[in-house]
C-alpha cells in the first residue's frame, strides 16, 4: 500500500504491470530506459542543478544570524535528518512505494531549502513530485511506465550524489569560518 491506502505498481496485477521491478538499493550504474542508458550527468543536466550553488552560503548565513554555532547546531540536524531521509528516498524506490518515497524526500527537501541548500533541495523536489506523480497513476489503477520507473531510480541517485557533495562542501566551507566571539 504505497499511495496512501492503494496498491502500488508492485502490487498491481500482471498484466498491468510494465517492465522489470526494481529490486535492491539503487545502484550508480547508468539506468537503461527507453533502449538507451540514462546516466546521473544526463538528469543532472536536464534539471539544470549546475546553474545553482550547492550551498547558498549568504542565506545559510543569513538564515543564522552570522553565527558559525547555529550554522554548526542546524547542520547537525540536518544531517541526522538527512540520513533519515535519504535511505527512506531509496528504499522506498526501489520498493516503489511512491507514498513514502516522496514524503522522505518532502522532508529532506524543507530542511535543506532553509539552509540554501540548494542542488539537494531541487533535486528532492523533482523526487517529490515525480513520487506524487507515480501516486496518481498507481490510484488510477494503472501501471508507471517502465522507462518512467527507470528515470526514477537515477534521480534517486543524483539526489545521493547531491547529498555527498553538499556535505563534502559544508566541510571545506566550515573548516573556513572563523569562530564565533
Amino acid at each position: 500500500m504505497g499511495c496512501g491506502g492503494s496498491v502500488t505498481a508492485a502490487e498491481a496485477p500482471a498484466e498491468q504491470q510494465t517492465g522489470t521491478q526494481p529490486t535492491g538499493a539503487v545502484q550508480n550504474a547508468p539506468v537503461a530506459a527507453e533502449s538507451k542508458s540514462l546516466s546521473v550527468a544526463e538528469v543532472f543536466e536536464e534539471a539544470n542543478l549546475g546553474s545553482l550553488a550547492i550551498i547558498d552560503k549568504q542565506m545559510a548565513m543569513d538564515q543564522v544570524n552570522n553565527s558559525v554555532t547555529i550554522l554548526t547546531e542546524l547542520n547537525s540536524m540536518l544531517t541526522d535528518q538527512g540520513k533519515k531521509d535519504l535511505p527512506n528516498v531509496q528504499v522506498s524506490a526501489a520498493k516503489e512505494d511512491y507514498f513514502n518515497m516522496w514524503k522522505a524526500a518532502h522532508s529532506m527537501k524543507g530542511a535543506s531549502s532553509n539552509l540554501g541548500i540548494l542542488r539537494v533541495a531541487e533535486a528532492c523536489k523533482i523526487v517529490e513530485h515525480t513520487g506524487k506523480e507515480f501516486c496518481e497513476v498507481v490510484k488510477a489503477g494503472n501501471a508507471v511506465p517502465s522507462d518512467r520507473k527507470a528515470k526514477l531510480l537515477v534521480h534517486v541517485q543524483m539526489l545521493e550524489m547531491q547529498w555527498e557533495e553538499y556535505n563534502k562542501e559544508f566541510a571545506t566551507w566550515l573548516e573556513s569560518l572563523p569562530p564565533d566571539e
